[in-house]
């Protein structure tokens, strides 16, 4: 039978956001996509420092091997139109396993 094992990520904070809006701050929020799933924290509107402490758990295969990188990306919420994209973080998975293993 297949282990199951888990990443525990928490997505803490994003400091010193750009200003993206004509009106108003940011409306920040981040997703992650991992495994072809895309997990979302909630967004804080009107800042340019979100702190979002959101946990989330995330599957895979066995606890020997990450199965493939984690993209992190910040957006800009808008009540009207698309969210803006404002960056992106890629932790490759070696940098990911050798969190795990330490």
């Amino acid at each position: 039978q297949a282990r199951t094992s888990s990443l525990s990520l928490t997505i803490v904070s994003v400091v010193n956001l750009p200003k993206v809006d004509t009106f108003g701050k940011c409306d920040a929020y981040c997703t992650l996509t991992w495994q072809g799933e895309m997990y979302k924290t909630n967004v804080i509107p009107n800042s340019y420092d979100a702190i979002w402490n959101k946990e989330f758990l995330l599957p895979f295969g066995n606890d020997q091997e990450i199965p493939q990188d984690l993209l992190l990306e910040i957006f800009d919420d808008n009540k009207i139109g698309k969210p803006k994209y404002i960056g992106e973080v890629c932790i490759s998975r070696n940098e990911l396993g050798s969190l795990i293993d330490s």
